[in-house]
């Protein structure tokens, strides 16, 4: 792992405006500490993911054995379930305010 590859990792998240799945497999892939993964996503993408994180984590390490894409995959698929349950709950509030 290197700066620069971080570096890398970040700013392929960006630009593509990908989610912040993507970025914490990738820095998962570049052997960062999970602390140091936390750091940089919170630091990138805002306090709104930092509670995100750890379960993203875990279930990268729990899926270990599938192929990056088919983590990825998953991790997509998680990340669009807990979005769309925080979009709702949003919605929720602003309707019974």
């Amino acid at each position: 792992m290197t700066v620069k590859e971080i570096n890398h990792a970040l700013e392929s998240c960006l630009n593509s405006k990908s989610n912040y799945a993507g970025l914490v497999h990738n820095l998962y892939e570049l052997e960062c500490s999970d602390e140091l993964i936390e750091a940089i996503v919170v630091g990138a993408l805002g306090e709104t993911v930092r509670s995100r994180i750890a379960p993203l984590i875990t279930m990268v390490r729990a899926y270990e054995d599938l192929t990056s894409s088919e983590q990825i995959d998953m991790l997509y698929s998680i990340v669009d379930k807990q979005d769309a349950r925080s979009q709702g709950d949003a919605l929720n509030k602003r309707l019974t305010a």
